[in-house]
């Protein structure tokens, strides 16, 4: 069987496609609500039904991968008669949905969408999601961006001014899509597994990764019990972490610390800027900085007075956490 797009983890902890069963789900769920985000997207008729993606994982590694005949092995249920529940094809549900809409009148000509060619340009989206806030590094809803109307290609910049360009025809979806569209792919990344997202075409494929330091872009912790509960309302704290975001548009850093992602405010009166210096890195390919020290005073409150389960920290002073042998100085509660 062929394939034409893949999505996987690599890294020192994946060892012979060994995955934890956790990891592993959370990936497959992951894998199928973003592909399902864009597909019911271009085929809202696939919303009234139940259907699943065709994924085989590869062995010897962690690999999703999705066959070129997608559209021939997914299936929907649907009633048949007496009421009883028969499974067809997607693609054969489709044809049949554009027949009895063309004939209602309800569509000027019968529609069977290609389900295949969806799927396959819902993964390419993906991948230019990917770039585009790694870009970024935000999912900026305003971007700064020039048009070429000629080549239907967008040129958007980020604040150091670089430019990236991409297919016009994504911009919108980039712009509206959730940003926890790739939250189920991106929790399982670490610092020793990197998430790869390939599409064939011809006989090359275009690869994208979501590495560690891409991680908080992305990936936003879904807890029902309280996160670091060590961290109490109130407390003034020195953590050690590092930094793997920035927005000068909500004036926050995002701080990876204990596999967590903190959200990192000025204290009052001051600006994320007043902070560049400490956050952005001087060393060659690293954008922000490896490891950081930072001091602030804990919020566990919403604005009408409720607690909240994932801390947020404001900020009164970041510095480089590093000792003279390179290693990462440890925490400190005050």
């Amino acid at each position: 069987m062929k394939y034409f797009a893949y999505v996987k983890y690599v890294g020192e902890d994946i060892h012979d496609g060994v995955f934890g069963a956790k990891a592993s789900a959370a990936a497959l769920l992951g894998l199928d609500a973003a592909l399902r985000y864009y597909a019911e997207q271009e085929i809202p008729e696939l919303k009234d039904v139940e259907y699943d993606f065709p994924i085989k994982i590869q062995e010897g590694s962690w690999e999703a991968l999705v066959p070129e005949n997608v559209e021939e092995l997914m299936q929907v249920v649907k009633a048949g008669g007496m009421g009883a529940l028969v499974a067809i094809s997607v693609k054969q549900y489709l044809k049949i949905t554009a027949e009895i809409a063309a004939k209602e009148g309800l569509l000027e000509t019968g529609l069977a969408k290609d389900i295949g060619k969806t799927i396959r340009k819902s993964v390419e989206i993906l991948q230019w999601v990917v770039s585009y806030v790694k870009h970024m590094r935000s999912f900026d809803r305003e971007p700064k961006a020039t048009f070429d109307r000629d080549n239907n290609s967008v040129t958007v910049y980020n604040k150091e001014g670089e430019a990236f360009t991409f297919p016009q025809k994504y911009l919108d979806f980039i712009l509206h899509c959730p940003k926890s569209i790739l939250n189920g792919l991106a929790r399982n990344v670490t610092e020793k597994r990197t998430l790869k997202i390939g599409v064939r075409h011809g006989t090359d494929w275009s690869v994208t990764e979501i590495g560690n330091e891409d991680r908080g872009l992305f990936y936003e912790e879904e807890e029902e019990e309280d996160v670091l509960p060590e961290l109490k309302h109130g407390d003034l704290v020195v953590l050690h972490g590092v930094i793997v975001r920035a927005n000068e548009k909500e004036q926050s850093f995002g701080l990876q610390y204990k596999d967590h992602i903190i959200t990192c405010k000025p204290e009052e009166g001051r600006t994320i800027g007043s902070f560049k210096n400490e956050i952005i890195s001087s060393r060659s390919g690293k954008l922000y900085q490896t490891h950081v020290k930072v001091v602030g005073v804990v919020d566990r409150l919403t604005e009408d007075g409720r607690h909240k389960i994932k801390p947020r920290l404001f900020v009164s002073e970041v510095q480089a956490a590093m000792d003279e042998n390179g290693t990462p100085i440890q925490d400190e509660m005050l």
